[in-house]
Protein backbone atom coordinates (compact mmCIF):
# COMPACT_ATOMS: atom_id res chain seq x y z
CA UNK A 1 0.00 0.00 0.00
CA UNK A 2 1.17 3.24 -0.93
CA UNK A 3 0.72 6.69 0.48
CA UNK A 4 -0.36 8.37 -3.03
CA UNK A 5 -4.02 8.99 -3.49
CA UNK A 6 -5.23 7.25 -6.51
CA UNK A 7 -5.41 10.51 -9.57
CA UNK A 8 -9.06 10.68 -9.25
CA UNK A 9 -9.33 11.25 -5.56
CA UNK A 10 -6.51 13.88 -5.86
CA UNK A 11 -8.40 15.28 -8.87
CA UNK A 12 -11.78 15.66 -6.14
CA UNK A 13 -10.39 17.27 -3.60
CA UNK A 14 -8.83 20.13 -5.86
CA UNK A 15 -10.69 23.41 -5.45
CA UNK A 16 -12.92 23.91 -8.60
CA UNK A 17 -11.82 26.70 -10.68
CA UNK A 18 -14.25 29.59 -11.77
CA UNK A 19 -14.04 32.07 -14.32
CA UNK A 20 -15.70 35.68 -14.06
CA UNK A 21 -18.71 33.96 -16.18
CA UNK A 22 -18.90 30.89 -14.17
CA UNK A 23 -16.75 29.04 -16.40
CA UNK A 24 -13.61 27.13 -16.17
CA UNK A 25 -10.25 30.26 -15.56
CA UNK A 26 -8.24 30.60 -12.58
CA UNK A 27 -8.41 29.51 -8.95
CA UNK A 28 -11.25 31.20 -6.70
CA UNK A 29 -11.92 30.83 -3.27
CA UNK A 30 -14.48 28.44 -3.11
CA UNK A 31 -18.05 30.32 -1.21
CA UNK A 32 -17.16 34.30 -1.67
CA UNK A 33 -16.31 33.48 -5.71
CA UNK A 34 -18.94 30.90 -6.09
CA UNK A 35 -21.77 33.66 -4.57
CA UNK A 36 -19.80 36.56 -6.97
CA UNK A 37 -20.40 34.05 -9.85
CA UNK A 38 -23.75 33.08 -9.00
CA UNK A 39 -25.01 37.09 -8.42
CA UNK A 40 -24.59 37.57 -12.02
CA UNK A 41 -28.17 35.79 -12.04
CA UNK A 42 -29.90 38.48 -10.26
CA UNK A 43 -29.34 40.74 -13.16
CA UNK A 44 -31.79 38.47 -14.81
CA UNK A 45 -34.36 41.18 -12.97
CA UNK A 46 -33.33 43.75 -14.77
CA UNK A 47 -33.22 41.63 -18.07
CA UNK A 48 -36.52 40.63 -17.74
CA UNK A 49 -37.83 44.13 -16.50
CA UNK A 50 -36.20 45.63 -19.31
CA UNK A 51 -38.30 42.86 -22.21
CA UNK A 52 -41.39 43.23 -20.36
CA UNK A 53 -40.94 47.03 -21.02
CA UNK A 54 -40.34 46.27 -24.93
CA UNK A 55 -43.06 44.00 -24.77
CA UNK A 56 -45.45 46.19 -23.13
CA UNK A 57 -44.46 49.09 -24.99
CA UNK A 58 -44.74 47.28 -28.46
CA UNK A 59 -48.49 45.94 -27.66
CA UNK A 60 -49.62 49.67 -26.45
CA UNK A 61 -48.42 50.85 -29.64
CA UNK A 62 -50.08 47.93 -31.72
CA UNK A 63 -53.66 49.33 -29.80
CA UNK A 64 -52.67 53.15 -30.75
CA UNK A 65 -52.06 52.02 -34.31
CA UNK A 66 -54.72 50.32 -35.08
CA UNK A 67 -57.21 52.73 -33.37
CA UNK A 68 -55.61 55.83 -35.47
CA UNK A 69 -56.25 53.34 -38.81
CA UNK A 70 -59.81 53.44 -37.22
CA UNK A 71 -60.09 56.60 -36.80
CA UNK A 72 -58.14 57.39 -39.82
CA UNK A 73 -61.22 55.89 -41.81
CA UNK A 74 -64.21 56.57 -39.98
CA UNK A 75 -63.63 60.12 -38.26
CA UNK A 76 -61.60 61.96 -40.13
CA UNK A 77 -61.89 64.10 -43.56
CA UNK A 78 -59.86 62.68 -46.70
CA UNK A 79 -57.86 65.68 -47.82
CA UNK A 80 -54.51 66.72 -47.60
CA UNK A 81 -54.60 67.75 -43.79
CA UNK A 82 -56.31 64.74 -42.71
CA UNK A 83 -53.27 62.58 -44.79
CA UNK A 84 -50.64 64.50 -43.18
CA UNK A 85 -52.35 64.17 -39.64
CA UNK A 86 -51.96 60.35 -40.07
CA UNK A 87 -48.72 60.22 -41.96
CA UNK A 88 -47.37 61.98 -38.68
CA UNK A 89 -48.70 59.77 -36.47
CA UNK A 90 -47.45 56.93 -38.27
CA UNK A 91 -44.71 58.17 -38.33
CA UNK A 92 -44.49 58.78 -34.26
CA UNK A 93 -45.63 55.83 -33.81
CA UNK A 94 -42.91 54.09 -35.94
CA UNK A 95 -40.16 55.89 -33.25
CA UNK A 96 -42.32 53.88 -30.30
CA UNK A 97 -41.88 50.76 -31.97
CA UNK A 98 -38.60 51.24 -32.59
CA UNK A 99 -38.20 52.22 -28.94
CA UNK A 100 -39.76 48.84 -28.26
CA UNK A 101 -37.09 46.88 -30.24
CA UNK A 102 -34.18 48.97 -28.84
CA UNK A 103 -35.63 47.71 -25.28
CA UNK A 104 -35.37 43.96 -26.71
CA UNK A 105 -32.04 44.22 -27.99
CA UNK A 106 -30.69 45.41 -24.73
CA UNK A 107 -32.50 42.74 -22.77
CA UNK A 108 -30.85 40.59 -25.26
CA UNK A 109 -27.62 41.99 -25.11
CA UNK A 110 -27.49 42.06 -21.39
CA UNK A 111 -28.35 38.27 -21.36
CA UNK A 112 -26.05 37.55 -23.46
CA UNK A 113 -23.68 39.77 -21.71
CA UNK A 114 -24.55 38.14 -17.97
CA UNK A 115 -25.86 34.88 -18.22
CA UNK A 116 -25.40 33.00 -21.73
CA UNK A 117 -22.96 34.36 -24.17
CA UNK A 118 -23.56 31.71 -26.45
CA UNK A 119 -27.24 32.66 -26.84
CA UNK A 120 -28.39 32.04 -30.67
CA UNK A 121 -29.51 35.41 -31.93
CA UNK A 122 -29.01 36.97 -35.23
CA UNK A 123 -25.12 38.27 -35.88
CA UNK A 124 -26.42 41.88 -35.66
CA UNK A 125 -27.35 41.08 -32.09
CA UNK A 126 -23.96 38.97 -31.28
CA UNK A 127 -23.29 40.83 -28.10
CA UNK A 128 -19.49 39.94 -26.56
CA UNK A 129 -18.94 43.37 -24.62
CA UNK A 130 -20.56 46.01 -22.84
CA UNK A 131 -19.03 48.44 -25.63
CA UNK A 132 -20.95 46.37 -28.55
CA UNK A 133 -24.49 47.01 -26.69
CA UNK A 134 -23.85 50.62 -26.28
CA UNK A 135 -23.08 50.92 -30.31
CA UNK A 136 -25.91 49.39 -30.97
CA UNK A 137 -28.22 51.33 -28.40
CA UNK A 138 -26.52 54.53 -29.90
CA UNK A 139 -26.69 53.01 -33.46
CA UNK A 140 -30.76 52.99 -32.78
CA UNK A 141 -30.75 56.34 -31.35
CA UNK A 142 -29.74 57.89 -34.22
CA UNK A 143 -32.21 56.60 -36.10
CA UNK A 144 -34.83 57.67 -33.71
CA UNK A 145 -33.88 61.11 -34.20
CA UNK A 146 -34.14 60.86 -37.52
CA UNK A 147 -37.74 59.53 -37.81
CA UNK A 148 -38.52 61.69 -34.68
CA UNK A 149 -37.09 64.94 -37.23
CA UNK A 150 -39.22 63.57 -39.88
CA UNK A 151 -42.32 64.05 -38.32
CA UNK A 152 -41.47 67.97 -37.69
CA UNK A 153 -40.28 68.53 -40.93
CA UNK A 154 -43.98 66.58 -42.36
CA UNK A 155 -46.22 69.11 -40.15
CA UNK A 156 -43.73 72.02 -40.42
CA UNK A 157 -45.86 75.62 -41.01
CA UNK A 158 -42.68 76.92 -42.32
CA UNK A 159 -41.43 79.04 -39.79
CA UNK A 160 -37.73 78.94 -38.24
CA UNK A 161 -38.23 76.32 -35.88
CA UNK A 162 -37.88 73.54 -37.94
CA UNK A 163 -34.39 74.95 -38.49
CA UNK A 164 -33.59 74.98 -35.41
CA UNK A 165 -35.04 71.81 -34.04
CA UNK A 166 -32.55 69.99 -37.38
CA UNK A 167 -29.39 71.73 -36.00
CA UNK A 168 -30.29 70.56 -32.36
CA UNK A 169 -31.04 66.55 -34.12
CA UNK A 170 -28.17 67.10 -36.27
CA UNK A 171 -25.76 68.31 -33.25
CA UNK A 172 -26.70 65.18 -31.24
CA UNK A 173 -26.08 62.64 -34.47
CA UNK A 174 -22.88 64.42 -34.87
CA UNK A 175 -21.72 64.17 -31.10
CA UNK A 176 -22.74 60.11 -31.18
CA UNK A 177 -20.73 59.53 -34.35
CA UNK A 178 -17.25 60.89 -33.07
CA UNK A 179 -17.81 59.70 -29.88
CA UNK A 180 -18.51 56.44 -31.78
CA UNK A 181 -15.38 56.74 -33.85
CA UNK A 182 -13.44 58.19 -31.35
CA UNK A 183 -14.30 55.46 -29.12
CA UNK A 184 -14.09 52.68 -31.82
CA UNK A 185 -10.65 53.94 -31.99
CA UNK A 186 -9.53 53.35 -28.83
CA UNK A 187 -10.63 49.70 -28.32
Amino acid sequence: MTDQQPEEDAESTRPARWGATGRSGGPMPAVPSRIVVMSRFGILLSIVGVAVSSFGLLVYCLVVMARSIIDAFTETSFDLDGARHFAVELIELTDFFLLGMVLYVVSIGMYQLFVDPDLPVAGWMRVSSLDDLKTQILNVIVVLLVVTFLASAITWSGGRDVIYFGAAVSAVILAVSVYTFVHRGNH
